[in-house]
């Protein structure tokens, strides 16, 4: 059984207080969560680096110096002070005081007692360009990175500095540690991370003689290994940033429980999806993780419950740079573009609960499952194989999904030189559209009666590159681009061939029958609605413009769903075919490519904004309520069947080798809470069933079921004497 989620309710006098929260209290372990962001402001100058107190955070912002931040308000944080020096790198806070190392000019200790007005109340030389920074007790640790003086090289290093008296600082001692970068400090050591060179573990118990005791040289093959570290218990968490894709950049994590023999035990390769790993904080069971590709920037979250094995389970793109984490957000210094605070309290939903990926074996060849369907126990993808120098090939895959935790692929077949561009199933056959350079355009039946061993037996050639397929009865319906809406008999499945079409004025893309009527996603055309009750001789009835370029159409009783590329969801009333129109609509902010339908809620393949989970109990007014967030960073199809979510998904990045067909469940939760009289009513979003349950303490709970509300989505409550919690659960 698995807490969905909680709400607690107090009586006091009219005084109503409401908590509520996904998962119980706090991100349990093993489960995804979804990065959010809450707020941004655009400092004055280059955020290089951030650290949290209370309510605010310290901004090293470069030329603009240090800058203060009111986060109380994370949606709307604000600047209520700033102070030199002029040169701000990093910075850590302790007690009242900011120090900020300074590159050449050192290290400078602020006074922020009084946020609105910090001053600065001391500088130190520390003989080098120190680029990291730790504070403890009444201690400063400084990375200061090595020079020449044209005669003799200079390797500082560690640098202890005494700031009992912040006005006064004092060298206690040092240690040499050429190329230090990477800082934290724990305990009675110091971990130094150095480019390229490893882990250096330093004694700090005798602030005035610091000495180096242990050493890793991790696996490593990134050009600027060490860049950032960060320490939690045992381990030892140190970023590896590549110059390529290939470098394999990431996190490194190393055992340090004994600190005299530091080792290995981990890696994660962020260039999965992100070239270079810049920048790392751990909470409890999660690294965060800033990358970067250059092009693309990235918030990468890792479950290091088993830190041997790290694994992705949440990532928001758009922001990296260094990064504090306190209080469940992530505050992050991005640049030239400010500060972020993004929320990592949140539990994703959906939630993965089963994949399958695509082992590729050769070099510099691309797999790509790209859309599917789903029939009882079975799912049907279309797939996509390119080789460098090689035509592409496409093909059907059939995976056994009774076990949504371990899909397996059963069976499947190729054709060589086609790339397809839609699939559909009707009783034993699949249904592809494709183009091949040496063939053409067709469209193909394959037998898929025996999972294991899909056989094509027949096809019709077609005018045009077709994009879209629809089967109903004895036709197939195909959205055949320029040439619009082909229909082809199937009755004989060896031997297809075209019978009737409609040329539509657009580009017809993809197309769904539902009784007499052919719906056409015609591009930038709209929706158009064919007449299809005579096959030979197909008519127009009607259309309407949606605002985007309409890719997808999915039919649901009186309404049509149309995927509308860039401008997201469309909601087409078609209870009239003749006259449809446009009753509401979503901006899913991505470029959305699939639909499916199921228990009013529209899952949208929003392409790079992934899988987004609208509801549609209201057409007239879609409202989102979730976000796939997995570790791929492309939806290309989606299908709903038997209370789960299947996804094709892949990887938008160069140099990717997979791609993979994930499983993913919604779990129900509280969407809302009123009071009624001496009742109060919460309601919640009810993708599959779920118990309703009430305790009146949260220590030792006393769960107890109240019957009658599974598969309902709201309650009518008497109102308590006393605190009363409720939680979802599913059977």
């Amino acid at each position: 059984m698995k807490t969905l989620s909680c709400i607690r309710r107090i009586r006091a006098a009219s005084l109503w207080a409401l908590g509520l929260w996904l998962g119980g209290w706090g991100v349990a372990t093993g489960d995804d969560i979804d990065p959010v962001l809450l707020g941004e402001y655009d400092t004055s100058g280059e955020a290089l680096s951030v650290a949290v107190s209370g309510n605010y955070a310290y901004v090293a912002g470069g030329a603009a110096g240090l800058q203060v931040i009111d986060v109380s308000d994370p949606a709307r944080p604000q600047q209520v002070g700033s102070s030199g020096p002029g040169q701000a790198m990093e910075l850590a806070v302790l007690g009242r005081y900011a120090y900020v190392v300074d590159g050449s000019a050192g290290l400078w200790a602020v006074d922020v007692s009084d946020p609105a007005n910090p001053q600065v109340v001391s500088a130190y030389d520390t003989g080098g360009v120190a680029v990291g920074v730790a504070a403890s007790n009444n201690y400063v640790y400084v990375a200061v990175m090595g020079w020449h003086d044209g005669t003799n090289s200079h390797n500082p290093g560690l640098l202890v500095v005494d700031v009992s008296v912040p006005a006064h600082p004092r060298r206690m001692g040092g240690c040499d540690v050429p190329s230090a970068s990477g800082l934290a400090v724990s305990g009675d050591y110091a971990y130094v991370a150095r480019p390229g060179a490893g882990l250096r573990v330093i004694d700090i118990s005798d602030p005035g003689n610091p000495r180096q005791v242990g050493a890793c040289t991790y696996e490593s093959a990134g050009a600027y290994s060490g860049c950032d570290i960060a320490v939690s218990g045992h381990y030892a968490y140190v970023t590896d940033a590549g110059e390529l894709w290939y470098d394999g950049s990431g996190l490194i994590v190393i055992d340090i429980s004994n600190p005299t023999n530091p080792r290995q035990v981990g890696r994660y390769d962020t260039n999965l999806f992100l070239w270079s790993a810049y920048a790392v904080a751990v909470s409890g069971h999660h690294a965060f993780v800033a990358a970067s590709d250059g092009l693309v920037d990235g918030l990468c979250v890792l479950d290091i419950s088993v830190p041997a094995q790290p694994r992705r389970v949440g990532y928001l793109a758009g922001y990296t740079g260094n990064l504090a984490v306190a209080g469940g957000r992530a505050y992050v210094a991005t640049g030239s573009a400010g500060l972020a605070v993004i929320d990592i309290s949140r539990l994703a939903n959906p939630q993965t609960v089963g994949h399958w990926h695509a082992e590729v074996s050769y070099s510099w060849c691309l797999y790509y499952v790209e859309g599917l369907t789903v029939v009882g126990n079975y799912a049907y993808t279309r797939t996509r194989f390119d080789c460098m120098e090689q035509p592409s090939s496409g093909g059907v895959s059939v995976f056994d999904v009774s076990d949504p935790a371990n899909p397996v692929r059963v069976g499947g077949t190729s054709f060589f030189d086609e790339q397809i561009s839609d699939l559909a199933v009707s009783g034993q056959y699949a249904y592809t559209v494709s183009v091949a350079s040496s063939s053409g355009y067709r469209l193909r039946v394959v037998n898929v009666a025996n999972p294991a061993t899909p056989e094509a037996v027949g096809f019709c050639n077609l005018s045009v590159a077709a994009s879209g397929v629809a089967v109903s009865g004895q036709h197939a319906y195909v959205a055949n681009r320029g040439a619009g809406l082909e229909v082809v008999d199937v009755s004989a499945p060896a031997a297809p061939h075209r019978v009737g079409g409609y040329d539509t004025s657009g580009e017809a893309l993809g197309v769904a029958v539902s009784g007499t009527f052919a719906y056409v996603a015609d591009g930038t055309n709209g929706l158009q609605v064919i007449d299809v009750s005579n096959p030979v001789n197909p008519q127009w009835v009607g259309g309407c413009d949606t605002s985007g370029s309409a890719v997808r159409v999915l039919v649901a009783g009186r309404y049509a769903f149309v995927a509308d590329g860039p401008a997201g969801l469309q909601v087409i009333d078609i209870s009239d075919p003749a006259r449809p129109q446009r009753v509401g609509g979503y901006d899913t902010r991505g470029n959305a490519v699939e639909v499916a339908v199921s228990g009013g809620y529209a899952y949208v393949a929003d392409g790079p904004g992934r899988l987004q989970v609208l509801d549609i109990s209201d057409p007239t007014h879609p409202r989102w309520v979730a976000s796939e967030n997995s570790a791929f960073d492309y939806a290309s199809g989606v299908a709903v069947s038997q209370g789960k979510v299947f996804m094709a998904a892949y990887p938008n990045y160069p140099g990717a080798f997979d791609s993979d067909l994930l499983i993913l469940e919604m779990f129900p939760f509280f969407k809302s809470i009123s009071r009624e009289g001496e009742n109060v009513r919460p309601s919640w979003h009810n993708f599959n069933p779920a118990r309703l349950q009430r305790a009146t303490r949260l220590t030792n709970p006393d769960w107890l079921e109240l019957p009658g509300y599974e598969g309902t989505n709201t309650a009518a409550l008497p109102i308590g004497a006393g605190p009363e919690f409720f939680r979802l659960v599913r059977p």
